[in-house]
């Protein structure tokens, strides 16, 4: 097995799952493999083949089909149970080379339904990042891949198509993220029924789109279905369950019954401390909502320290690079803005500004969202001349806005809001 893995040195704990063997009879096995100078043991917990070896290996010792399929199998399981936590990509990305090279031999032997899995996988790390390009190739690729199999792999194509359609929403294309999470939702469904797992996700990320659409409706319907299969299942500590409470405080602060959404996020943020801790991006998304919560309610102060205290976690997590951490500072800025204090929201607004537009487009709705609240809060202070490119600035922001979207109309309402001062030559763009 480690003659056919990647080059870098394999943690034991990786070993062990993929040659399921009892740890005493792997601890002689390795141990013997060192003496005979076969492994070269890297640290405590992880060695490598030596190179030389692993060539010879190779060409002397055929690796049989039935091996390929089991080693690809429990190299899957492994990552599979890793892939969704934050806390746990330094041990997904320690073995990522083994991933990278297994879905290699896969490929090279005709085991697809494997490689396409083994390939699945390494969209992960990417995400977390916030390299959402980078993740969308790589779900792309294996979407292709499964659409040109001879008989469909349903549980794998609704995997892919529920995490394109994820991708695609944190990319800013909420109605091609919906028609990719309604195609998984409908497999699923099929699969398993509405009381799952894999379910009750989906149908989450249904209401998620659904809401950025302006279809609040369908977000209310699917947002509290998923919250109640969540709960059922999983019960109010799990993970998955704190994320619907999370949608649907949020759908209750859009609505604004905010002792609701209080109460549901209090409960989220409970969950997520008691998992990860403080430092974890679910912390800090919870943190977050509190933060726009109190805002509508109009406690600036509580406002204004959930968003320094999100942004805090999401600076220490990913560094000031990272669509989450120009989410924050949006926020911070917003709450600084509403709170009367423009001068000091400007440095905020004006980073995030910069960074979506680096790593997301400057059409993407977050940078939009932010060209709209960086121009109110500029406003107070600017000179007439600066006042009047701040309209032209929105007027150009509406133009690559997408027509009907919740972003464009919020870029039009605070444009005639900002020129009812009465600037003569600007017209409201439609």
């Amino acid at each position: 097995m480690l003659a056919w893995s990647g080059s870098a040195p394999m943690g034991r704990a990786l070993l062990g799952a993929v040659v399921r063997t009892d740890d005493t009879t792997l601890t002689e096995e390795l141990a013997i493999g060192t003496r005979l100078q076969i492994l070269k043991r890297e640290g405590p917990k992880r060695l490598r083949m030596h190179r030389l070896v692993q060539e010879v290996m190779k060409e002397t010792l055929p690796l049989p089909e039935g091996d390929v399929g089991a080693i690809c199998c429990a190299l899957c399981d492994w990552f599979e149970a890793r892939k969704q936590d934050f806390a746990l990509l330094p041990v997904f990305e320690d073995e990522f080379d083994h991933l990278v090279e297994w879905q290699r031999v896969a490929r090279r032997r005709g085991f697809v339904r494997e490689g396409v899995r083994l390939l699945w996988l390494q969209a992960y790390p990417p995400f977390h990042w916030g390299d959402y390009r980078k993740s969308l190739g790589i779900l792309t690729e294996a979407l292709n891949d499964l659409r040109t199999m001879d008989h469909a792999d349903l549980p794998m194509l609704a995997h892919v198509l529920n995490d394109l359609g994820v991708i695609h929403s944190h990319l800013g294309d909420h109605a091609k993220s919906l028609s990719y999470e309604l195609e998984a939702l409908d497999i699923r469904l099929q699969l398993y029924g509405e009381s799952h797992r894999d379910t009750a996700m989906t149908m989450n990320n249904v209401a998620t789109a659904s809401s950025r659409l302006g279809k609040y409706d369908v977000e209310r319907e699917y947002g509290e279905r998923a919250l109640r299969v969540r709960k059922q299942l999983l019960g109010d500590g799990d993970r998955d369950t704190a994320q619907s409470m999370l949608n649907v405080a949020a759908t209750y602060t859009r609505e604004g019954d905010t002792s609701k959404a209080l109460s549901l996020g209090k409960q989220a943020l409970a969950a997520y401390m008691s998992i990860g801790g403080e430092f974890h991006p679910d912390t800090a998304r919870a943190i977050d909502l509190q933060g726009r919560v109190y805002s509508v309610i109009g406690d600036n102060d509580k406002a204004i320290e959930c968003a320094r205290r999100a942004l805090a976690i999401r600076v220490k997590l990913f560094g000031e690079s990272n669509p989450d951490t120009a989410l924050s500072l949006q926020h911070l800025g917003v709450s600084l803005s509403v709170a009367g204090r423009h001068g000091e929201a400007l440095a905020p607004l004006a980073r995030a500004l910069t960074i979506q537009k680096s790593l997301l487009g400057e059409g993407h709705p977050e940078a939009l969202e932010t060209r709209a609240r960086l121009a109110g809060a500029s406003w107070e202070g600017a000179s007439v001349p600066g006042k009047r490119a701040i309209l032209k600035d929105l007027d150009a922001a509406v133009s690559i806005a997408p027509r009907g979207s919740r972003v464009r109309a919020d870029l039009i309402s605070e444009r005639q809001r900002l020129a009812a001062i009465g600037i003569p030559g600007f017209r409201t763009k439609r």
